[in-house]
């Protein structure tokens, strides 16, 4: 069975807990080691090495989900720093991992959990740019044990701004590699081959920018747009949505290799993660049932039969509710 959402991961921890792998903690964790490190400038990396740790694990156990110990998520994650080119800031995250309480008052993990239960309606990128900036501060005014009291009271300050600038860490740091720059969207979609372009205009299928960190084609799949630009009729059956899907998944792997001929080497991995929006909508618009985020939905088990037609399957795939 193909992952559906990264959560599918489990991690045995030392203290005898087997929990859910979380990107969003991995992240703030990652940042929260560049910061330290005196690599705050370079923190937007955090988001290319949690895919590489999401392959990495997909990778290692040919898709099917499995528990992996807490080390060896470590190792990965030593593993891509020190790729990456911040060996100190691999020291830095094995030494914050060890430590007895690695998330004291004040730590960017710690201020993203206070604030994340107190602006637990707040868009999740939203809410790690805060605690980001609300963490940097606290580090600015030595503010090392501060009470979550007074992390609530600086975010909500913060959050009432309007275009705060971003907190630029003071130390010097190495000028960022330019083979680092991420791949535009502009050059991305110069590379699609000609089939794939009305689904792009249409907006079945829509890509994000690349990086050269951590390359990975990021594509979203619309499901009610695919649904209107094929004239599907409503209610629909599985047996009237597949024969489709060869065509979704074709174009999906002709942009990979458009994208890998334009702008990559031939050896160029390129994985696919792949989003599926408005999940929730086409339930019950197009097939006539309330969204539920069991494996068993139709929807969820319409996302694996469209995955599998995918050349690479993609390492990760996620169905949103919303777009």
């Amino acid at each position: 069975m193909i992952a559906l959402n990264p959560d599918m991961w489990m991690i045995a921890y030392k203290d005898g807990q087997t929990l859910p792998f979380d990107p969003v903690r991995l992240k703030t964790e990652l940042t929260e080691a560049f910061f330290l490190s005196g690599y705050g400038q370079h923190a937007w990396l955090a988001d290319e090495m949690v895919s590489g740790v999401e392959f990495a694990l997909n990778q290692s156990s040919k898709g099917t989900p499995e528990s992996i110990s807490e080390e060896r998520l470590h190792e990965l994650v030593a593993g891509l720093f020190a790729q990456t080119g911040y060996p100190e800031a691999a020291e830095t995250y094995i030494q914050l991992q060890s430590q007895t309480n690695p998330n004291p008052p004040g730590s960017l993990v710690h201020v993203h959990k206070v604030l994340s239960d107190y602006f637990s309606e707040m868009p999740a990128e939203l809410l790690s740019d805060l605690a980001q900036k609300t963490a940097t501060i606290l580090r600015e005014i030595s503010m090392v044990c501060p009470s979550n009291e007074l992390v609530i009271e600086m975010a909500k300050n913060l959050n009432r701004q309007k275009n705060i600038p971003a907190i630029v860490s003071p130390v010097v740091v190495p000028q960022i590699n330019p083979q680092k720059v991420p791949l535009t969207l502009t050059a991305i979609l110069t590379a699609l081959p000609a089939d794939v372009q009305p689904l792009v205009s249409q907006g079945v299928l829509t890509f994000d920018e690349i990086s050269r960190v951590f390359p990975v084609m990021n594509v979203r799949f619309d499901w009610m747009k695919f649904a209107h630009t094929f004239a599907l009729d409503f209610p629909l059956t599985e047996m009237a949505v597949l024969p489709h899907f060869q065509t979704i998944a074709d174009a999906i792997t002709s942009a990979r290799a458009g994208i890998i001929t334009f702008h990559f080497s031939p050896e160029t991995e390129l994985p696919i993660s792949l989003e599926m929006v408005a999940s929730e909508r086409f339930a019950m618009e197009a097939l006539g049932t309330a969204w539920s985020e069991d494996e068993a939905h139709p929807v969820r088990q319409m996302a694996q039969e469209l995955a599998a037609r995918v050349w690479p399957i993609p390492f990760k795939i996620k169905t949103l509710r919303n777009a």
